[in-house]
């Protein structure tokens, strides 16, 4: 198949998966926490972020591949985790948004790596508006199928399938 279409197809199901997982995390958080506490888990995000980045500085060796398929993995964890081990619904709300907003900084950083590591520079001149329009279809379609699902089956299902989704993206789009 079509590097650009399967790079096309693993960036929408990513997007999707974290757009549906952000919207539910942070509706959650709004809900438990309120939006004056908001503030408080950008913060961490960014602390978090800044953190992970300074102890990454020259110890990012391998392939931008092999860091998208161990963040991916890592982050496929935690949020099984968090759906199977029972938390206080604060603190879960919190974690799992802040899991989700590290996460997207962290992917978007590696997978614009990644696209300079299998596309020449004319390649990408020509992929990248494929590209990003998956991501912009993504962000679309998964907020439309979000408030399409709900009206059948509950947040936790939603979550599930989610999961579920973006298990299937590092299955079958594997480095």
């Amino acid at each position: 198949m079509n590097p650009v279409a399967l790079t096309c197809a693993y960036y929408f199901l990513v997007k999707s998966s974290v757009n549906v997982l952000f919207i539910t995390a942070q509706s959650a958080f709004l809900k438990q926490a309120g939006v004056t506490a908001l503030p408080y888990v950008y913060t961490a995000m960014n602390v978090v972020y800044i953190l992970i980045q300074a102890a990454a500085v020259q110890r990012l060796k391998a392939r931008s591949a092999a860091h998208l398929t161990r963040l991916s993995a890592l982050f496929l964890v935690v949020v099984t985790l968090r759906l199977v081990v029972p938390a206080p619904p604060g603190a879960a709300a919190a974690a799992l948004l802040l899991a989700v907003m590290v996460f997207d900084l962290l992917f978007n950083q590696f997978f614009f790596h990644y696209l300079n590591d299998i596309f020449t520079v004319q390649e990408g001149k020509t992929s990248m508006p494929l590209v990003t329009a998956a991501g912009s279809l993504a962000f679309i379609g998964s907020g439309v199928a979000l408030k399409l699902a709900l009206t059948v089956v509950s947040p936790q299902a939603v979550l599930i399938g989610c999961v579920a989704a973006f298990g299937m993206s590092l299955t079958v789009f594997g480095f």
